[in-house]
């Protein structure tokens, strides 16, 4: 470790400090930084640099137990400068954790929350785990709710070579800023995984449980009844680490819906375009390959090709069956020996009627909410992000966005005219055209510029303040132009 450290800045080289005394246990087997407030609480120790638990427990037998408390509270403005409004909520977070491990080779983790909103949920809709909450959203007779509540948790076996998981949480599968595969815009999903990783080859495979479409009946006597499709996620990957060079890789991934678990796709083992034919061609399949390359010290590239249908008989023709994303990256922290500042740039293609599905219950969704990037389909998408590191306990972000997309075209009534391929809840019908051009429809331009600050005075005890403005010029005459800006305390004991 000595040897890397001596190549890190001043301030990455405290940063490593502060992560050496966060992960003590994990990495010498020694508990000599860290702060146990019911075993010997004193107000004073609360403003220490320890890490902090309310409670922990360890002994000889590799067997740990970490007790947390967490809450937060968060001013949230959105202004809208269209409608000449401003929204305002308050949000209060409490919740815990604990995790823990035994016998050196199982771990796991549970963590669960509570929150209030006081304000306007117009506002507090803004932020991105509050919006698809259920209970967030949950009509209570006419009543707005203003609770929200998530858990998650996951069990963990590693041995060596092979680690097998069970949890429910979220994952990034991807390259780049904005995650191709699977990003964290969806709600969380309950899952089963398993990893394998010797020298230069690596494989990857998880199965987990999605929200499929929703149908609400309301009854006088025991109110509403929802029935909710099943549906399922699987992707796994294969790839091959072959230097500096390059690091290569081979997967796909499968959306399939209406059945039980299919024990096709339980195998992580098997082809899973050919099992779909084999199923008589009733799911979503895509296959994807990904590079990267850090061939120059400090800069990497990362690229990925995601093919969700093709027709090599049709290639080079306007056919919408032929829908692929390509996404090129670069990473670079080439100026942190004379500044500590990374930059990261990022370009999206997303091919019409991409993430969709001529079977709404088969979308790239889970609750309707995408699950890879958040950008709709038929567009494209240009990303910049710079990350400052002033001091060891101070990131400073800014990001800027600019998006191009071809919408559907609608009716009055806000139903599909002409289908374009731009919304991932409306896939290919059979009477629309067999053609679809990239930016086809009606055009929009969608512009975000957003900055982040997180300070970090006490260990565990975080403030951060988030301000990002959006300038979009929407089908229909329609201009957004709104600031959304928050203040975040939290802590953790």
């Amino acid at each position: 470790m000595n040897s890397y450290k001596s190549s890190l800045n001043s301030v990455d080289e405290k940063i490593l400090e502060d992560l050496l005394i966060e992960f003590e246990y994990d990495i010498s087997r020694t508990t000599n930084n860290y702060d146990s407030k019911i075993s010997d609480f004193e107000f004073s120790e609360l403003f220490n640099e320890k890490e902090k638990f309310l409670y922990y427990y360890t002994d000889t037998n590799d067997v740990s137990l970490f007790l947390n408390l967490e809450g937060s509270l968060e001013n949230i403005i959105y202004k809208d400068n269209e409608k000449s409004k401003n929204y305002n909520a308050l949000l209060g977070v409490m919740g815990g954790s604990i995790r823990g491990s035994f016998l050196d080779k199982f771990g796991f983790s549970i963590r669960a929350t509570n929150g209030i909103v006081k304000g306007d949920k117009e506002a507090a809709a803004k932020k991105g785990n509050i919006i698809n909450n259920f209970k967030f959203n949950e009509d209570q007779g006419g009543n707005q709710s203003t609770y929200f509540d998530e858990t998650e948790g996951y069990l963990l076996a590693d041995f060596d070579y092979v680690n097998f998981n069970i949890g429910r949480n979220r994952r990034k599968i991807g390259y780049g800023i904005v995650k191709d595969i699977l990003s964290d815009n969806a709600p969380m999903m309950d899952q089963i995984g398993l990893n394998i990783k010797y020298k230069f080859v690596s494989f990857s495979w998880m199965h987990a449980k999605l929200l499929g479409p929703e149908n609400a009946i309301s009854d006088s006597t025991v109110g509403t009844l929802r029935t909710i499709a099943d549906k399922y996620f699987v992707t796994h990957r294969l790839a091959f680490d072959l230097g500096k060079h390059l690091n290569i890789g081979f997967g796909e991934t499968i959306i399939y819906a209406n059945r039980s678990v299919d024990f096709s796709y339980l195998n992580p083992f098997n082809f899973y375009k050919t099992i779909e034919h084999a199923g008589k061609d009733r799911d979503n399949s895509q296959i994807f390959i990904d590079a990267s390359n850090n061939s120059i010290k400090g800069l990497k590239f990362y690229a990925s090709l995601i093919f969700d249908d093709i027709d090599f008989s049709k290639l080079g023709t306007e056919w919408y069956g032929n829908q692929a994303l390509i996404n090129i990256s670069m990473y670079s922290s080439q100026l942190n020996h004379i500044i500590p500042l990374d930059l990261s740039l990022q370009y999206l293609r997303i091919d019409p009627y991409f993430y969709s599905h001529r079977l709404d219950y088969n979308n790239y969704t889970n609750d309707n909410v995408p699950l890879g990037s958040s950008i709709e389909p038929n567009s494209d998408s240009f990303l910049v992000k710079f990350i400052y590191r002033p001091h060891h306990r101070i990131d400073l972000s800014f990001q800027f966005q600019f998006t191009r997309h071809g919408a559907n075209e609608l009716n009055e009534d806000g139903s599909v005219k002409v289908n374009h391929g731009g919304n991932i809840l409306v896939g290919h019908r059979s009477y629309d055209s067999e053609n679809a051009i990239l930016l086809n429809g009606d055009k929009e331009y969608k512009r975000s510029l957003g900055f982040a600050g997180t300070y970090e005075p006490i260990n565990n005890y975080f403030v951060r303040l988030n301000i990002n403005y959006e300038n979009s010029s929407l089908q229909n005459n329609i201009n957004v132009n709104n600031i959304f800006s928050s203040i975040y305390f939290f802590i953790k004991l």
